[in-house]
């Protein structure tokens, strides 16, 4: 960022845990962050066949409370020079 005239730049890296109850639950959370865009281009027997993978997927991870998902996201802010 620097390099193309920015000052001021900090990188900070984030972990966020989220709960989900099933693989409907994921999918239901996945489209409504993606702008309804998660899997929209698969045809239906696409779509049933990756949820059949993920749910064998997130059961392997179920724990009493519920399945946690982490994702690590990396924040850039800066400003113009």
């Amino acid at each position: 960022m620097e390099g193309a005239g920015f000052k001021d730049v900090q990188v900070t890296p984030h972990t966020f845990v989220d709960d989900v109850a099933d693989v409907d639950d994921l999918i239901e959370w996945s489209t409504s962050s993606s702008f309804g865009n998660f899997l929209s281009d698969l045809k239906p027997e696409q779509r049933a066949r990756v949820r059949d993978r993920l749910s064998k997927k997130l059961e392997a991870r179920r724990a009493p409370a519920g399945i946690k998902l982490e994702r690590y996201l990396v924040f850039a802010t800066a400003r113009k020079a």
